[in-house]
């Protein structure tokens, strides 16, 4: 980090640090996306926009990945269709299993 830092200068590492932690909500945007991409109703890039923003926003104030979802539903329900929400709603489950297992498995190697 401090390498980074040297590299970047204050504002810059700032700045990555800032994009760094938006990674794991774009690609949650991207996934949604793609999942959508050969649909009835693909995702227009105006509503990736602002499910992305709305994605930020959750992970910048929610503490947990229940309250985020919780968060996230409650907004993305006017931007998205009924079959948009619905894929949405897929990859949270996706998500939600995933990391339940993640957990899991990091739990039963510190034993």
């Amino acid at each position: 980090r401090d390498a980074m830092r040297a590299l970047l200068g204050d504002h810059g590492f700032a700045l990555y640090l800032k994009y760094d932690e938006g990674v794991p909500m774009r690609m949650l945007a991207k996934q949604l996306a793609g999942a959508m991409h050969r649909t009835a109703t693909p995702l227009s890039a105006t509503q990736a926009g602002e499910l992305l923003q709305i994605f930020m926003e959750a992970k910048a104030t929610e503490p947990n990945d229940s309250a985020l979802w919780t968060k996230v539903f409650s907004r993305a329900e006017a931007i998205l269709t009924p079959a948009q929400w619905h894929t949405l709603s897929g990859l949270r489950d996706e998500t939600v299993y995933g990391e339940a297992i993640g957990r899991a498995r990091a739990a039963s190697k510190k034993r």
